[in-house]
């Protein structure tokens, strides 16, 4: 086994951190998904239902459901831009302790599947 890395216990509590982080902004965008779209189904089988409703009731309910489907999209949109940048740092920990190595922490054993710890090229306009 090598010699360790300056930090490595910090290193390692850091991505722990970051991959938690990252599981959660997730959960959060799936969670936020799943209630919106029973919050649509909800608002659609309330216009569809009734026979008759008045245009300025439905253009209301329109408007409504517009807002409200911006601002899930602007939440589930900040949710995974957050779990992008929990995850580039959770690669760069991964990277730097050489976690797809074999015998970086264990003998002859990687700590991650071989590919995994490597750094994403950015796409075009991403920030760091």
């Amino acid at each position: 086994m090598n010699d360790p890395l300056p930090h490595q216990e910090w290193l390692l509590a850091a991505y722990q951190g970051q991959r938690a982080e990252a599981a959660q902004h997730r959960q959060n965008i799936f969670n936020a998904f799943t209630f919106s779209m029973a919050v649509l189904l909800a608002i659609a089988a309330g216009v569809v239902a009734p026979g008759h409703l008045a245009a300025q009731l439905k253009c209301m309910i329109a408007l409504v459901t517009l807002i409200w489907w911006a601002s899930i999209l602007i939440f589930i949109k900040s949710q995974r831009m957050q779990s992008d940048k929990a995850m580039r740092v959770m690669r760069t920990i991964g990277h730097y302790l050489k976690l797809g190595e074999s015998g970086a922490l264990i003998p002859d054993a990687t700590v991650l599947p071989p590919g995994a710890a490597r750094k994403r090229r950015l796409s075009k306009g991403e920030k760091t």
